[in-house]
């Protein structure tokens, strides 16, 4: 599921943090070259749903948020807001057809 973030089209990267939280960038769709890191580690907020993401809609970010409604990668509903430093973090439900990438690209997660 491609994205076009300002002038970029980007392919997503897919991952885990090191807690096991879901992590998602996206890179140049030919050339592989980073462009963005959407999601944020927040390791401040207690609990995260495995369905659940912190998404980066600030600074060099800003309009991600947008982006990836339009694209159907997250419900538009705030699930939980975080404060990490000077901001605030919002989380949001992945929609099945993001979760679908992740099974995808891991294999089908254990319930």
């Amino acid at each position: 599921m491609n994205i076009q973030f300002r002038s970029w089209i980007c392919k997503p990267r897919l991952m885990y943090y090191n807690n096991d939280r879901r992590a998602l960038s996206f890179v140049d769709h030919i050339t592989s070259e980073p462009i963005l890191t959407a999601s944020v580690n927040v390791v401040a907020a207690e609990k995260c749903a495995d369905d659940e993401i912190f998404i980066k809609d600030y600074s060099e970010n800003d309009g991600i948020f947008e982006v990836l409604v339009g694209a159907e990668y997250i419900h538009p509903e705030v699930i939980q807001s975080v404060h990490s430093g000077h901001v605030i973090i919002n989380s949001y439900k992945l929609t099945d057809k993001a979760l679908a990438l992740w099974e995808t690209r891991f294999g089908k997660e254990d319930e």
